[in-house]
């Protein structure tokens, strides 16, 4: 019985001169496309790193291979960015960098796909008034902390 798991498939090609030998400065300048996958609510998703280029009427976001792509959310009101990846599949994870942001250095041969993991950000229900409670600072919304 077949299996309907994705599984991600990176090929690597090389561009060889006319004496065969492999030609990397060529392969610099090769545009490889970035795909993004747009989140089923939440928000909308772009990038940042990435240039567009134009080919017989349609746009592509582009990147050259390791240059640094970021997911950019254009987020709705209660929502948060708490993962991105960089594979159809799902299975490349991408890390946050210094600035708390998600990044990814674009491999050798392209195939990325972007997609963001979005999640609402839970509210109290409802606050005491002589209680001071904030969404970000409580996780179980259960305990009320004191007004300083």
């Amino acid at each position: 019985m077949a299996s309907s798991r994705k599984v991600a498939c990176h090929a690597v090609f090389y561009v060889v001169d006319g004496n065969g030998k492999r030609d990397e400065a060529f392969e610099k300048n090769i545009n490889y496309i970035i795909r993004v996958n747009q989140p089923e609510e939440g928000g909308t998703l772009y990038t940042e790193g990435t240039r567009t280029l134009e080919v017989n009427g349609k746009e592509f976001e582009v990147a050259f291979a390791e240059d640094k792509v970021y997911p950019i959310g254009d987020l709705y009101e209660g929502y948060e960015m708490i993962g991105a990846f960089w594979d159809e599949a799902l299975t490349q994870a991408m890390a946050a960098d210094g600035e708390n942001r998600f990044c990814m250095v674009v491999p050798d041969g392209g195939g990325v796909t972007l997609s963001a993991v979005l999640q609402r950000i839970a509210k109290p229900q409802c606050v005491r008034p002589d209680y001071h409670v904030t969404y970000k600072e409580v996780e179980n919304f259960d305990t009320w902390i004191p007004v300083d």
